[in-house]
């Protein structure tokens, strides 16, 4: 990122020197954001007569990269819910893991859950609150058993005075910070395996890929993840392996039709 960033210091020059780097050291989505942030910059400075003219006017922004989102592999997943239950707080890492793996909210999202409004139990339906990413709204995503299971065990335990407020909680009883979250992952990434490479947004990544190898078409995709075109939500799906070929659930055609009249 650039530091001690100026408006009198930026010129198309040295913004495009900026990128062209990024670029030869093959970091194009820091690229694509980076360059769309320094866009944004000069245009809001225009807007609020900090500058008189857009000293970036020209300036093209490098396109974020088309390639697949990198989900977790099916092998990885009971080893991250393991050294999350083993973890020091147990039960409320692997839960908020198991949401996020299965509900695929961003991190903000998931930290921002708020009980009981955003959990329906009964009815399996997380509500999911757009916090300003895109306009998307509340989103439903329904929870299957696991997660319903591992949610009310985790509100029996840990809230038991059932008061309405944060969903998860730190050991104080008090609603987790961003650095309070963010710590969970932290400690979670040092316990794994380097090559499983863990990252929180990469549970986000596993959630949406299983919706669409489960035969999801993109639209219902595209809403359950929050996404605002479903450009964004293509570079979940990527090219299927034949082992994700092979576990997704679609209708065949004589299931709809049946079979071939005598």
């Amino acid at each position: 990122m650039l530091v001690s960033v100026t408006p009198a210091k930026l010129t198309l020059d040295n913004a495009n020197a900026y990128v062209a780097s990024l670029l030869r050291r093959k970091r194009k989505t820091t690229a694509h954001h980076d360059g769309r942030a320094l866009a944004n910059f000069t245009e809001l400075c225009v807007e609020a007569h900090i500058l008189p003219t857009d000293p970036l006017a020209g300036f093209r922004v490098p396109k974020q990269p088309n390639h697949r989102r990198q989900p977790f592999q099916d092998s990885d997943i009971p080893v991250i819910r393991k050294v999350a239950r083993d973890s020091g707080m147990g039960e409320p890492d692997e839960t908020i893991v198991v949401v996020a793996l299965a509900c695929a909210p961003r991190k903000d999202e998931l930290r921002s859950l708020h009980w009981p409004e955003d959990v329906d139990l009964e009815a399996r339906l997380l509500y999911v609150r757009d916090r300003g990413k895109t306009e998307a709204g509340i989103r439903r995503v329904v929870m299957d058993d696991e997660v319903v299971a591992l949610l009310d065990e985790y509100v029996d335990e840990w809230r038991t005075s059932r008061q309405p407020g944060q969903l998860f909680l730190n050991n104080h009883g008090e609603g987790m910070t961003e650095g309070g979250f963010a710590s969970i992952f932290r400690r979670l990434k040092k316990r794994l395996p380097p090559e499983m490479d863990f990252k929180i947004h990469r549970a986000r990544n596993t959630g949406i890929t299983n919706w669409l190898r489960n035969g999801n078409d993109l639209h219902t995709v595209m809403e359950l993840a929050g996404h605002k075109s479903p450009k964004v939500t293509e570079r979940y799906a990527g090219e299927f392996t034949d082992d994700e070929l092979r576990k997704l659930v679609r209708p065949t055609f004589t299931a709809i039709y049946g079979r071939r009249s005598a």
